[in-house]
């Protein structure tokens, strides 16, 4: 009986570590708050950014501790106008596709990729469990 209840520990304890690493995997890239603001701003944003997101989006770029990958969404969300623009579907894919971006950065790209004239309900999703996991 004290065997049973010990390897059902033990199972419970393997479970909980697989689980924990999981949860840590999804919140690195989500207490980014480069990647939370673009979240931010795809997710309230009409049409194209306002002048105060263009404003943050530029920042971000022109700040050495932006990632290129955050720099590539920033730079394409800058350029939405009531869709994305054609010279970034490339890039957006290949950030898709590389198997070292991370789930928040290829759900981002994925916005982007699908935006006309707003995000759609399966991107807003998404883009909010970015926000709400940091």
């Amino acid at each position: 009986m004290k065997i049973n209840t010990f390897i059902k520990i033990i199972v419970v304890c393997l479970l909980s570590i697989q689980f924990q690493s999981e949860v840590d995997a999804h919140s690195d890239h989500a207490k980014n708050i480069n990647v939370k603001t673009m979240s931010q701003i795809l997710l309230k944003m009409n049409h194209f950014p306002s002048d105060s997101n263009k404003k943050e989006l530029e920042k971000m770029i022109e700040d050495i501790g932006t990632t290129e990958n955050e720099k590539i969404i920033a730079n394409a969300i800058l350029k939405i106008n009531h869709a994305k623009n054609a010279n970034d579907e490339e890039a957006l894919n290949t950030l898709i596709g590389a198997s070292d971006s991370s789930k928040a950065i290829k759900s981002l790209a994925t916005s982007i990729l699908s935006f006309n004239h707003t995000v759609n309900s399966s991107d807003k999703r998404n883009l909010e469990m970015i926000i709400f996991k940091g």
